[in-house]
C-alpha cells in the first residue's frame, strides 16, 4: 500500500460533538465526529465538509484505519486544545502506512 497523507488540526472556535476535519491533498476532506460517553469513544461518524470533494472509497478506507489507530490521540489533542486551553497543539500530518 502506498503511503497516504492526511492532516488534521483545530480552529479556535468549535462546536460539539468532538470532531476534526481530515484533509487529503487540497481538494478532498471529511469531518470525523467522535461521539463520547464517560470519556470513551462510543461511535465515530464521517460527514461531508462544504467546499471539499468527498473522499474516494479507498481514501475513506485509509482514513478509517488511521482514525481507528489514532482515535485516542486525536481525542486527547482535542481535549487539550479546547478544554485545557493548550494552544501549542498544532496541525498534525500523519504519513505512515497503516495496515
Amino acid at each position: 500500500m502506498n503511503t497516504k497523507v492526511f492532516r488534521y488540526g483545530f480552529m479556535q472556535m468549535t462546536i460539539l460533538p468532538v470532531h476534526v476535519h481530515a484533509i487529503y491533498g487540497n481538494k478532498y476532506g471529511i469531518k470525523v465526529e467522535f461521539i463520547t460517553a464517560n470519556h470513551k469513544i462510543t461511535k465515530i461518524n464521517y460527514k461531508k465538509i462544504t467546499g471539499y470533494k468527498p473522499l474516494a472509497p479507498a481514501q475513506l478506507n485509509d482514513l478509517k484505519k488511521l482514525v481507528n489507530k489514532y482515535s485516542t490521540e486525536i481525542l486527547n489533542d482535542w481535549v487539550n486544545f479546547f478544554v485545557m486551553g493548550d494552544n501549542n497543539i498544532k496541525t498534525r500530518t500523519i504519513n505512515k502506512t497503516i495496515k
